[in-house]
């Protein structure tokens, strides 16, 4: 089992869950569920194809966990 079906399933179960905090932003395995399933849509209309790596720059938060999990859920390789 790999670890979006770990997160995939933990937000089925337990989707009001807070799943990552950082100074200004608060988000539930159901928002960051939602919101990585529009992170990855965004990255395979944009051409990242499975296996690619994906660069990315940013301080540490929420945001960029998001990113990480929707790259991942791509295919990409962050």
């Amino acid at each position: 089992m790999d670890i979006i079906s770990v997160f995939r399933r933990t937000s089925e179960r337990q989707p009001d869950r807070p799943f990552a905090f950082d100074a200004a932003t608060m988000v539930t395995y159901g928002e960051a569920d939602a919101r990585t399933d529009a992170i990855g849509a965004a990255l395979c209309a944009r051409g990242i194809a499975d296996g690619e790596p994906l660069g990315l720059c940013a301080p540490d938060s929420v945001d960029l966990l998001l990113t990480i999990i929707g790259a991942w859920k791509a295919g990409a390789l962050p």
